[in-house]
């Protein structure tokens, strides 16, 4: 059997200062179901909320770490630090929330400013707890710091402590971890089951000894920070490389002086040599371009003259409502383009006695020598596309020469780069990168050692580990069945394994024989209540006299499977739990079953009396079956 954690069992809570609700507000805790009921709006999830601020502050998921600079950073996260303020319609900075409760055989009283995350007061069996008050966010970035100093100073700290003693838990991460990622089941519908993240935190967390745990999270935590220095000493040598060149490693007696000399002398050679070509490339590059111009200016002129002959041609031969036409289209067929949908290469001009749109034969009026004209006008086209073919020749020419341009400066620029690294090998200085390199690689290999030395340490207690977390995990499986039967009922087949390996294991389920790799496997009310079986089994194994909270439960669920939900509740409950539920103000048979069934243990906090908010149309309120609990 794993050692059991006593978690947080909820006595009393006290508002004052929080204009959301009517203060001062009293709320006392039940046992065994306790519903928080009242309208959108009102402030249920904000008072849930506040229960998890008052005993852990404003944490609001697991700790996070990443390797930065050869350093591990570490944060755990928070609510905005507005969260709270934000709700209010007034704001107060001597707004607070009280909490009683007890762990084990230990009692707390704890209280939080409401305004700024910050905890004002806590005493622990009646002993005040000292330190200094200081904000959650002030705090964090202390404890993250490298030298960690006066924590003990500080009141945060010295009640994370007694918690740690009081849960029996190896950190206070465990209980963050706890608190937001298994006791609160939000209208998020966050699946933790499918997370593998939270699935592997789990394992390590809880199927583990913690003691052991611990141990095993330092020796990969060592096996982490080495690969990762080991991995900026090698950047930080390949960058020398790669800047300096390979003979910054050499030594500058290793050098020799007389063949880096003849190099430097043959490499002045090549890049003279490579500018003169570039001069020449450039200037061809400037006729070209002077060519280019001028060739768009004499096809521009050939357009011109062949527009005022055929003009001409028109104007003193065709009638004259067939030249108003005819000029509107004229220059799209000049280009071998329909006057009418613009498709290019499917009009040629035809005879100059037919009709450009249909051919037939015009009636012209002949005052000028017609064959003269003609000749003029084709002698011009000819011109005009010979202009135009010189031009498509000379942007081949440029589009050639530009390429060897960047041909020839990248030549120049390996040369350029080449003669830097000679020079800088043959300077004085160059013992300094030599030395400055060797340390790298001095350090590097050092810390190679220790990393080997510190993944042989992490393998063997990888093995111890995997055959405890293998029996362990077997004890929960009939925890963890008790919840999903209750649920899928005595006829459905629902098996969980522990999969994978290292610290890789993962949870996966079957249900009858098919496995479910992902929530989109299942309907949503499975889903819900497969991650609720999951959470209230990992409560009711490794913990004693916990509570957990959902809302609106009743939201997505069939009502094949409310029955099913009563018997799931009730076995967490009857283990000697306490359930906390928000609830809509409707119908719900959920909701009502089990205050029916636990009505001589039952608390309910009725927004619609204490939210400032308001609800005028109590009529309809009045009319609904959960109205005869409140």
């Amino acid at each position: 059997m794993s050692r059991k954690y006593p978690l947080p069992k909820l006595e009393y809570m006290y508002i004052e200062g929080y204009d959301l609700y009517k203060c001062p507000m009293e709320i006392d805790f039940n046992k065994k179901l306790n519903i928080v009921y009242g309208t959108n709006g009102l402030g249920k999830t904000t008072l849930l909320t506040m229960i998890q601020y008052a005993i852990i502050g404003p944490y609001c998921g697991a700790q996070k770490s990443r390797n930065y600079g050869g350093e591990q950073k570490k944060r755990r996260p928070v609510y905005d630090k507005g969260f709270f303020r934000n709700r209010m319609r007034k704001l107060n900075e001597q707004a607070y929330v009280r909490l009683r409760y007890t762990i084990n055989d230990d009692q707390y009283d704890v209280k939080h400013s409401l305004y700024k995350h910050s905890l004002i007061s806590a005493s622990c069996n009646g002993k005040k707890i000292d330190g200094v008050e200081i904000n959650y966010e002030t705090y964090e970035t202390k404890f993250f710091s490298k030298k960690k100093e006066n924590l003990e100073s500080y009141l945060i700290y010295n009640y994370h402590q007694l918690l740690m003693r009081s849960t029996g838990l190896p950190d206070e991460n465990s209980l963050i971890v706890m608190m937001n990622e298994i006791m609160f089941f939000t209208e998020d519908r966050e699946y933790i089951f499918w997370n593998e993240d939270t699935g592997k935190l789990l394992i390590a967390k809880y199927f583990m000894d913690s003691d052991r745990y611990l141990e095993y999270e330092r020796a990969q935590q060592l096996v982490k920070m080495y690969d990762s220095q080991a991995r900026l000493k090698t950047y930080e040598m390949s960058f020398i490389k790669k800047f300096l060149g390979d003979e910054v490693i050499r030594k500058k007696e290793d050098v020799d002086r007389e063949e880096y000399l003849q190099e430097l002398t043959e490499i002045a050679k090549d890049t003279d040599k490579c500018k003169e070509s570039l001069r020449r490339q450039n200037d061809q590059l400037n006729e070209l371009d002077k060519k280019r111009i001028e060739n768009r200016i004499q096809y521009e002129y050939c357009v011109k003259e062949l527009s005022d002959l055929d003009r001409k041609w028109y104007v003193n031969i065709f009638p004259d409502e067939y030249q108003e036409k005819y000029i509107r289209y004229e220059s799209a067929i000049r280009h071998r383009k329909c006057p009418f949908c613009g498709s290019e290469g499917v009009v040629s001009p035809k005879n100059i006695e037919q009709c450009f749109f249909c051919g037939e034969k015009l009636k012209v009026k002949e005052k000028i020598d017609l064959k003269e004209l003609d000749i003029q006008i084709r002698n011009k086209e000819k011109e005009r596309d010979i202009v135009q073919y010189n031009y498509e020749n000379l942007q081949k020419e440029i589009a050639g020469t530009k390429r060897q341009v960047r041909d020839d400066e990248s030549e120049l620029n390996k040369l350029l780069n080449r003669e830097n690294q000679l020079k800088r090998q043959l300077d004085q200085n160059d013992d300094e990168n030599y030395k400055k390199y060797q340390k790298l690689e001095l350090e590097k290999n050092d810390l190679l050692g220790k990393l080997e030395e510190a993944k042989s340490v992490e393998i063997k207690m990888r093995k111890e580990i995997d055959e405890s977390v293998e029996k362990v995990f077997q004890e929960y499986y009939g925890i963890f069945k008790k919840y999903a039967n209750s649920f899928f009922g005595e006829n459905q087949l629902v098996t969980l394994k522990l999969v994978g390996d290292k610290e890789n294991r993962l949870f996966k389920i079957k249900l009858n024989g098919s496995e479910r790799e992902t929530y989109y496997d299942m309907s949503e009310s499975q889903r819900i209540f497969l991650d609720l079986s999951f959470r209230l089994s990992i409560l009711d194994y490794f913990h004693t006299s916990s509570y957990f909270i959902c809302e609106t439960p009743d939201s997505t669920l069939d009502l094949l499977f409310e029955d099913n939900a009563v018997r799931t509740f009730s076995n967490y409950i009857n283990a000697g739990n306490s359930l906390i539920l928000s609830a809509n103000a409707r119908n719900s048979t959920l909701i009502l079953k089990l205050m029916k069934k636990y009505k001589d243990s039952l608390s309910i906090i009725n927004l619609l009396e204490k939210s400032t908010v308001g609800y005028e149309n109590t009529e309809k309120i009045a009319d609904l079956e959960i109205a005869e609990f409140l």
